[in-house]
């Protein structure tokens, strides 16, 4: 039979304590060892190298377990890493939740330089380490001068937008507009949650919704006159939502103009309407601005 000797059971009884600590600070202080992979490609789907790449790891510094006189404050560590030839990156730590905030390569416009990033954060408990992420960059080509407008206003009633100036345009020169906005709404009661509802028409024509943060191409194809969104506390089918945003691609002018539009609305006694566009004026799908 293997016996220790007794000098060895001092330094191996520190071991699995050390063992025991590190157990419980990753698993009941909050923190979770994680590894994220992704995979960074251009708007063709080609595969970029190179591309630097910064994440934000936020974790518990200290045991959640209540001990007296410690505290648990939350501390964050940067992590850098690149693309290998292929476009992948592995992001390795130990922490409660990861923010995917930068990518950079020169030639090319990544999410954040978008018009609508929000930093892709995770819950550390929660990442699937065999899955990849997928990010796109878009390769910088021919740019053009773009038209930026915007409009901010609160509103009652219909309201005629010319984009190229981000101006109101009055109901009986409607043609001259580029979008016609409707909001309706019901009555409040005891300010609690009410029912309403926008309609966004393109004037000479069409619209498409999008959620993709790299905007800089429009389609030929696929446009719709309109596109309403409805908000009812009492439907459980629509989620109810006292603040909306949303962003569009815009075909105008019987297909003089493009634009990408990004709307927000904040309902209220009255609504206030915000309205951001950056159109190309020359007939071009090409929304890469010079």
């Amino acid at each position: 039979m293997l016996k220790l000797k007794t000098k060895h059971i001092g330094p191996l009884l520190l071991l699995l304590l050390i063992a025991a600590i590190i157990f419980f600070w990753r698993e009941f202080g909050g923190n979770h060892a994680f590894v994220l992979r992704g995979r960074v490609v251009d708007q063709d789907g080609q595969p970029i190298a190179g591309v630097a790449i910064s994440a934000e790891v936020s974790y518990q510094h200290t045991l959640a377990i209540p001990i007296p006189f410690t505290t648990n404050d939350h501390s964050t560590e940067q992590l850098h890493v690149s693309t290998d030839n292929e476009g992948n990156f592995r992001l390795r730590s130990t922490g409660q939740r990861v923010s995917v905030t930068y990518f950079h390569k020169e030639g090319y416009l990544s999410p954040e330089q978008s018009r609508t990033l929000i930093a892709d954060s995770f819950e550390a408990k929660e990442i699937d380490s065999r899955a990849i992420i997928p990010y796109t960059m878009w390769k910088i080509g021919k740019t053009e001068p773009l038209i930026k407008s915007s409009l901010s206003e609160r509103v009652n009633d219909d309201v005629f937008i010319d984009v190229l100036t981000g101006q109101r345009v009055d109901a009986d020169q409607s043609q001259s507009a580029d979008l016609h906005i409707t909001i309706s709404a019901e009555p409040s009661v005891d300010r609690n949650p009410f029912a309403w509802s926008c309609t966004i028409q393109a004037i000479n024509g069409g619209l498409i919704e999008t959620s993709d943060p790299l905007r800089f191409r429009a389609p030929t194809e696929g446009y719709v006159p309109s596109i309403q969104h409805r908000f009812d506390p009492a439907n459980p089918d629509q989620r109810w939502q006292h603040h909306f945003g949303a962003s569009y691609f815009l075909r105008g002018r019987n297909g003089k103009l493009y634009a990408t539009c990004k709307l927000t609305i904040e309902s209220g006694s009255t609504f206030r309407l915000d309205i951001e566009s950056f159109c190309n004026p020359n007939g071009s799908p090409n929304l890469e601005v010079a």
